[in-house]
C-alpha cells in the first residue's frame, strides 16, 4: 500500500480514497531438471512461473512463463539452448492488451586454457494486436586470463528484448497513474573490462559498455492524474555505463562491497528524466556467532531531472543519501527477530518528483520459516 501524500493544490477536492493505491500479487512457480552424471549427455531444466498482479484502480495483470534451458556439450564444448514462451494480459476496466513472447536463444562455447568464446544470438517473436515482428540479436562473449586466477579481461557485444510490465513499473515506481506497455529495444550493446582478485579475501569488477536503445523509460510527474507516467525517448538513444565494484570478505563473519555507477545518455528528451547519472551502494555485513547478523547500506543518488507535465515545467530533484542498519537475530534455524533503521540521517529526500519519502523510521518483525 502506498499513499499519494504528494503536493496537491487547494483548489481541488481529491477523495482520500483517490490518493490510495493498493498492490497485491499472486506468484506460482514450478520447476523441473534432470539430475545427470555423465555430462556427454543431455542436461535440462524447465520452468513454469505465472502472476497475477492486481490494484485497487481496476487494473490486472496475468503474466505466464514457460521457460526451457537445454545444454549438452559437443566435442568437448558446452552448447546451450534457452527457449520460452511468455504471455502477458493486462486489463484496465475493460479495456485489454494482450502480449506474447517467443524466445530462442542459443550459444556455444569454445574453451582454452586461458581463455573461451562464447558465439550465439537472442531472438524474441513479439505479438500483439498491431501484429508479429521479429527481433534478432547477436551475442558474442571473450575473456583471457591475463594472470592465473589474479586478472581477467573479458568483453563483448550482445542485445535483447526488454518488455515493461505494469508488475516492473510499479516495482520500480509505485506511484505510477499512467503509463504505456511499450518494449524497451537494447539494438546493440559492446562492453568489456577486468575481473580478477586483489588478494584471496578481495575481488573486484571494473567495466565499461554503450548501448543503443529504443523507447528507453523515463518517469515524469501527471499532474491531471496527480502521480507518475511513463516517459519512452521513441528514437534510437545511447547510454554508456562505467561500473566498479569492490568486494572483501573474511569468510562467512564479514563482508564488504562497494558498488559504482556512471550514466551518459545520448537523448531526444531534454533530460534522462528521473534517472541518475551517478550512483553508489555501499553495504557491510557482520556475522556474530551465527546468532546476529548486523547489515549496513549506504545509498547515493546524484541530482535528478525531472518534468512536470502537460505544462512540460523541468524540475529538479536534490541529491540523495540514504543509510540504513538491519539487525537479525537467528533464535533458531526456523525462527528469527529483525530490527530494522531506515533512513538514519532523516533525509526527507524525493526520489520520483513530489513524492516526498519517508524520514526516519523503525521496522521490527518476527520471521518464521517451515
Amino acid at each position: 500500500v502506498i499513499n499519494y501524500f504528494g503536493y496537491q493544490p487547494q483548489s481541488l477536492d481529491i477523495p482520500k480514497s483517490n490518493l490510495r493505491r493498493q498492490y497485491a500479487a499472486l506468484d506460482i512457480n514450478a520447476s523441473y531438471s534432470n539430475i545427470i552424471k555423465d555430462t556427454a549427455k543431455l542436461k535440462y531444466n524447465v520452468d513454469a512461473a505465472f502472476y497475477n498482479f492486481v490494484d485497487n484502480n481496476d487494473i490486472k495483470e496475468n503474466n505466464f512463463k514457460l521457460n526451457g534451458t537445454f545444454e549438452k556439450r559437443l566435442n568437448g564444448n558446452p552448447l546451450k539452448i534457452v527457449a520460452a514462451v511468455n504471455t502477458n494480459n493486462t486489463t484496465f476496466k475493460d479495456v485489454q492488451y494482450n502480449r506474447l513472447f517467443v524466445d530462442f536463444n542459443p550459444e556455444y562455447t569454445l574453451t582454452f586454457p586461458k581463455a573461451f568464446i562464447k558465439l550465439g544470438f537472442n531472438t524474441t517473436t513479439f505479438n500483439d494486436s498491431v501484429g508479429t515482428k521479429f527481433y534478432p540479436f547477436p551475442k558474442v562473449e571473450a575473456s583471457y586470463q591475463i594472470t592465473p586466477k589474479t586478472i581477467t579481461a573479458y568483453g563483448g557485444i550482445t542485445g535483447k528484448l526488454n518488455r515493461n510490465t505494469y508488475r516492473s513499473l510499479a516495482t520500480e515506481n509505485p506511484f505510477i497513474s499512467n503509463f504505456m506497455l511499450n518494449n524497451t529495444l537494447n539494438k546493440f550493446e559492446i562492453y568489456g573490462g577486468f575481473k580478477g582478485e586483489i588478494s584471496a579475501q578481495t575481488s573486484f569488477v571494473l567495466q565499461f559498455s554503450h548501448a543503443t536503445i529504443k523507447n528507453m523509460l523515463f518517469y515524469g510527474f501527471d499532474s491531471t492524474t496527480m502521480g507518475q507516467r511513463t516517459i519512452y525517448d521513441t528514437v534510437n538513444s545511447g547510454l554508456s555505463n562505467i561500473k566498479a565494484e569492490l568486494n572483501h570478505e573474511f569468510g562467512d563473519r564479514f563482508h564488504f562491497n562497494f558498488t559504482m555507477n556512471y550514466f551518459g545518455y545520448d537523448l531526444q528528451l531534454k533530460a534522462a528524466y528521473s534517472r541518475p547519472s551517478f550512483t553508489t551502494r555501499t553495504s557491510l555485513m557482520y556475522n556474530m556467532s551465527d546468532k546476529f547478523i548486523i547489515r549496513g547500506d549506504i545509498y547515493t543518488l546524484n541530482k535528478r531531472n525531472s518534468i512536470e507535465l502537460p505544462s512540460n515545467q523541468q524540475v529538479s530533484l536534490k541529491a540523495i543519501t540514504d543509510i540504513n542498519l538491519h539487525i537479525d537475530y537467528r533464535y533458531n534455524k526456523n525462527v528469527g527477530l529483525f530490527l530494522n533503521f531506515n533512513n538514519l540521517t532523516n533525509n526527507k529526500y524525493q526520489r520520483w518528483y513530489n513524492y516526498q519519502m519517508y524520514g526516519f523510521n523503525v521496522l521490527a518483525g518476527l520471521s518464521v520459516t517451515f
